[in-house]
């Protein structure tokens, strides 16, 4: 079984450096759309309705929904009442954040919202003749904004797949990574319990055997004690070839010293070393052994090593 790591999309900046940017929107849209409107008459009304439409583009990243219907509804008021401001572009910016938030449905919608403002606008004040292109231009602005967030939003969602794939796959590295060392670690354990297990077995037999037969037969106790030192000699042989190894790699070759690992060529001499215990070996092999990988003449190896 395997766990993903899912992490969200990284922000290229703070939060509060969009909150920010939103706040600036809003005073640049409040600062140009009450031109001389208030010497107009009721112009502090017109005033309201222009706080109206650019305030909500303060939760328009929180609230997109919400941000755009309240927008619209506060330009529709203004169209039954006043002329358009340029704080009605506060709408587009709006509509922005839905296309770059929301679901496709209301990106479709609020799209839907806008082309009609956009009729009505051009209905009601659009000089005669010029209706067409005065349409042709406001659908334009909308399409472009909506093609605009939408784009965006895909960026973004890519950048937010990738890197929680490049999350996964670094998960996955690292877990792969223990897996091997800890399989690695599971070899070295066995060799290692191969190699001394087995020649101090050799070893110790030796030397009580020497320590039997020392006064009584002092020439073959010196015997053993020969072939104990000897025994241990390739152990630790054995061992210093193991551990270089594991520091340089299987397909190392600059250590002229290493030996490759036993195979069934060195059956004989590793029951010569427990027939030199006293123990009567014999071994018989049946049927080809060339072919058979190194892996699998280490593993039988080792087996008859565990036996003896």
């Amino acid at each position: 079984m395997t766990t993903e790591a899912i992490v969200p999309p990284r922000r290229p900046f703070p939060a509060w450096t969009a909150y920010l940017l939103d706040v600036c929107i809003a005073l640049f849209l409040l600062a140009i759309g009450p031109r001389r409107v208030v010497a107009d008459t009721h112009g502090w009304l017109r005033i309201v309705l222009i706080v109206a439409l650019v305030a909500p583009l303060l939760l328009r990243r929180r609230f997109p929904v919400a941000a755009f219907t309240s927008i619209a509804g506060v330009a529709f008021i203004q169209w039954l009442t006043f002329r358009p401001v340029a704080a009605d572009g506060a709408l587009l910016v709006a509509f922005y954040t839905v296309a770059l938030a929301s679901s496709r449905r209301f990106v479709i919608a609020a799209a839907g919202i806008l082309e009609l403002g956009a009729l009505l606008a051009v209905l009601k004040f659009s000089p005669q003749g010029g209706h067409g292109l005065a349409f042709f231009f406001l659908s334009g602005v909308v399409i472009g904004t909506g093609a605009l967030g939408w784009s965006v939003r895909l960026r973004r969602a890519y950048i937010a797949e990738v890197e929680q794939r490049a999350a996964r796959l670094e998960f996955e590295r690292d877990q792969q990574a223990q897996l091997a060392a800890a399989a690695e670690r599971a070899r070295v354990a066995r060799e290692m319990h191969d190699i001394v297990a087995h020649n101090l077995s050799v070893m110790i037999a030796l030397t009580d055997g020497a320590a039997l037969t020392v006064e009584r037969d002092p020439t073959r106790a010196r015997e053993a004690i020969h072939q104990a030192a000897a025994t241990g000699r390739a152990a630790l042989a054995e061992m210093r070839n193991t551990f270089a190894l594991l520091r340089s790699g299987p397909d190392d070759d600059s250590d002229p010293t290493l030996h490759p690992e036993p195979n069934l060529a060195d059956l004989e001499a590793l029951l010569e070393t427990a027939r030199s215990t006293g123990l009567q070996v014999a071994y018989q092999t049946s049927g080809s052994t060339e072919g058979l990988s190194t892996g699998l003449q280490l593993a039988v190896y080792r087996l008859v090593q565990e036996g003896i």
